[in-house]
């Protein structure tokens, strides 16, 4: 009953500022000093509700814990600082002739996604799991650089408003966004690291929206001078649709990426969705790849190469796209050149214990049996064993440490 009592008084709406502030507050100090006010909140609400029979027959220090427990058990922190975040982020472009209130939306909103992003980093930079493997000498996979992956997949940055400022010729769409920690962040946070392959895909996707924005702002800034009746522009105003085209087809790619495990989850639908994104933006090297990879997966090997010959292309120095590649060879019975291929994967990324994982099937195929072992054990010290592990049991890795 005093548990319902105190909160009850904890929901009442009287008591609502001190929960906000506690939930928002970024500073660890702010966070105490509010995580205080709402305690001694709900002790105040509670002793309003309760008769004073209930307290009269204990004495005053049993009577205080009775009151201190279930408010302590409310008002306790979350699992972790990053779980605890919901900071909301407000970015504004300007609008005018060429320059379309949606297009001025869609920069603002994917700008106070990337704000929200930083923030994440940050925060994530001072996770113990984050600092301990930074401090580690003996850590074999750099944590630094998967920072911008980790907070991609991790973190989710809802719209929460969205407006006008000021007055023509000077106004502006206004976007509000907050950040998220999914449910079970630390559980979520240690699962996540233990997939760099796709930790550094959603890596991938921040630098393109960084990339995206920044085109945009340069394209706009040339754009909002002008006035609707003005000869020039034509061309930047092709350009900026082209752009807004590209963060239209990042946002389907975003969409579908949870159904990415090591291979697509539903290809049909990832196909059919891929097709689209692919329509937006076909020169999108990670819409590329990954149309690949679902090709390859409904044994389309032809259609499949001609899609990752293409993001190579665009891009000769992107490690997933040799990797797939490599794959793609392996099934047309060629292993010779897939491990030439998987090789300029783990060239370009030398953490990624998949891309030697890989490389290793093809040494078996080739009946190399030292080279795969030595894939193998180099793929375990980036924590993934089980390849080595298969290879002992099947006696030829024996003799490996």
């Amino acid at each position: 009953m005093l548990f319902f009592t105190c909160l009850s008084a904890f929901l009442s709406p009287k008591n609502a500022p001190s929960r906000r502030t506690f939930f928002m507050s970024g500073m660890p100090r702010a966070r105490l000093s509010n995580a205080l006010r709402g305690l001694a909140a709900c002790i105040i609400h509670t002793l309003g509700g309760l008769r004073r029979e209930i307290l009269r027959p204990l004495t005053r220090p049993a009577a205080l814990a009775l009151l201190i427990i279930p408010c302590l058990l409310i008002h306790a922190p979350t699992e972790s600082r990053a779980a605890q975040e919901g900071e909301e982020f407000i970015e504004r472009r300007g609008f005018s002739g060429l320059v379309q209130r949606h297009m001025a939306e869609r920069a603002a909103r994917t700008a106070a996604e990337l704000a929200a992003m930083d923030h994440a980093i940050r925060l994530l930079a001072k996770e113990p799991d984050i600092q301990f493997a930074n401090d580690d000498k003996a850590a074999t996979v750099p944590v630094s650089p998967l920072l911008d992956g980790l907070a991609r997949m991790l973190f989710a940055t809802p719209l929460t408003a969205s407006g006008m400022q000021g007055f023509p010729p000077d106004i502006h769409a206004v976007v509000h966004v907050k950040l998220v920690a999914p449910e079970y962040f630390r559980k979520k946070l240690h699962t996540a690291m233990l997939s760099q392959d796709i930790v550094e895909l959603y890596g991938q996707i921040l630098a393109v929206q960084r990339s995206l924005l920044a085109r945009y702002d340069a394209v706009a800034d040339i754009l909002l001078p002008l006035r609707p009746l003005d000869k020039g522009g034509r061309e930047e105003a092709h350009v900026l649709q082209s752009i807004m085209n590209e963060m239209a087809a990042l946002d389907i790619f975003i969409s579908i990426l949870p159904m990415y495990e090591q291979h697509w989850k539903f290809p049909l639908k990832a196909q059919a969705e891929l097709q689209k994104a692919h329509s937006l933006a076909p020169k999108n090297p990670l819409i590329l790849v990954s149309l690949a990879e679902v090709l390859l997966q409904l044994d389309r090997a032809p259609a499949a190469m001609e899609r990752v010959g293409e993001a190579l292309r665009i891009n000769s120095q992107f490690a997933r796209a040799h990797d797939v590649k490599g794959a793609i060879l392996l099934r047309q019975r060629l292993p010779a050149l897939a491990a030439e291929s998987f090789g300029r994967a783990i060239a370009l990324s030398p953490h990624n214990p998949a891309y030697l994982v890989h490389r290793a099937s093809a040494h078996l195929v080739l009946e190399n049996e030292a080279d795969m072992c030595a894939d193998f054990q180099r793929a375990c010290a980036f924590n993934d064993c089980e390849g080595l592990q298969w290879a002992k049991n099947t006696g030829k890795c024996s003799r490996a440490e």
